[in-house]
């Protein structure tokens, strides 16, 4: 079972984070949410309080992870909001558990695959963590997820959170991202499940999404790829106009 925060009392929404994060990036969108949503944001596995699986590693694995946690809980069909890495996670389960879920906003991310040369990337990014100091290596990866005109105290908390993942953590998470295949198409051929594509203005960490389809939204903020943390106002904003369109 995954390690998870609960607050709030209403309709469920689950909080699923990104690459070396943990629930602590919502930290500033949980109170608000809470106040009308039963709110779980959940660790995904080698990050925050969560144990790592066995291998083999992969994009599955980390869904029926999120699932596996979810029916533990006793939480049937919740709205699901997957951040970055977690918004891959949430493709997932779209593509392979999609009666455990009633919606998803996949925020600063995207459904499709790595091409190769981020694949490279990626593998190139596990050596590091595996070989060198950890900080280091966040600080050379990580500027490329804040705006320029984010507060630098915005990167050093991203900086800080990242400390509660474990290096195992980091490989489970880059080797599930790196081997990850494109789930677009799944997403266009579930149309009972409505979909957000939330962006930021200046995210440099993600490509623009194109899928088009009648269940899927696009919506788009000021902001750089740590919109939770640097624009948290105008998340929670565009998440309750979406979620409020769900009832239509």
């Amino acid at each position: 079972m995954l390690n998870f925060q609960r607050t709030g009392s209403g309709p469920a929404l689950v909080l699923i984070h990104g690459l070396l994060g943990s629930h602590d990036i919502f930290r500033r969108v949980v109170p608000v949410l809470a106040a009308e949503y039963d709110v779980i944001a959940i660790d995904l596995p080698g990050h925050g309080g969560s144990p790592v699986p066995p291998e083999p590693y992969t994009m599955r694995t980390a869904a029926a992870e999120v699932v596996g946690t979810l029916e533990q809980l006793g939480v049937h069909k919740p709205i699901m909001i997957g951040h970055s890495w977690g918004g891959y996670v949430l493709a997932e389960i779209i593509a392979s558990f999609p009666d455990t879920l009633s919606a998803a906003a996949i925020i600063f991310s995207q459904p499709y695959a790595d091409p190769p040369e981020k694949q490279a990337q990626r593998a190139a990014a596990i050596e590091r963590f595996e070989n060198e100091p950890w900080e280091d290596v966040v600080r050379d990866i990580f500027p490329v997820y804040v705006a320029d005109y984010d507060p630098p105290e915005i990167f050093e908390e991203a900086v800080e959170i990242t400390k509660q993942a474990s290096v195992e953590g980091a490989r489970f998470a880059l080797t599930t991202i790196r081997d990850r295949v494109d789930r677009a198409p799944a997403i266009a051929d579930t149309p009972q499940i409505p979909v957000l594509f939330l962006s930021g203005t200046d995210d440099g960490a993600m490509p623009p999404v194109t899928l088009r389809a009648p269940h899927v939204r696009h919506a788009e903020i000021l902001s750089g790829h740590m919109g939770p943390m640097s624009a948290p106002d105008e998340v929670v904003a565009e998440l309750k106009v979406w979620i409020a369109s769900l009832a239509d």
